[in-house]
């Protein structure tokens, strides 16, 4: 529970351990086997969420990445491409380039999903 918390609040999605794997770790920590008290959970967590640091710089990292550098470069390279041909070019004039950056997030969203899916 405390994982799929952490883990729900920070961009991207990491498959969370088995139940088997939790009790084995539950187990391990509940020295004196009437369950965890607050010093055995606060151990327990703390080994449960040691690698979370690293993992939340490279899920949020390279979302900000892409969210503020590359897709609005990316944007703005489709819509100077995008302006020269006739048939579109007099609508995508119209467009500023910070509608059509969150546009090209959401369609890379969708096609993470889509793929995701497919696995």
């Amino acid at each position: 529970m405390v994982y799929n918390m952490v883990n729900h609040h920070i961009p991207g999605w990491d498959e969370p351990p088995s139940k088997e794997a939790c009790l084995e770790w539950y187990r391990k920590f509940d020295r004196d086997g009437r369950g965890l008290n607050k010093e055995e959970f606060h151990d327990f967590v703390a080994y449960f969420l040691a690698d979370t640091p690293q993992k939340l710089m490279q899920r949020v990292g390279g979302s900000m990445l892409f969210k503020v550098a590359l897709a609005p470069l990316c944007a703005s390279t489709m819509k100077r491409t995008l302006k020269k041909q006739p048939l579109i070019g007099p609508f995508v004039k119209l467009i500023p380039v910070s509608m059509l950056s969150p546009v090209l997030v959401a369609c890379t969203d969708i096609v993470k999903a889509a793929i995701a899916l497919k696995r």
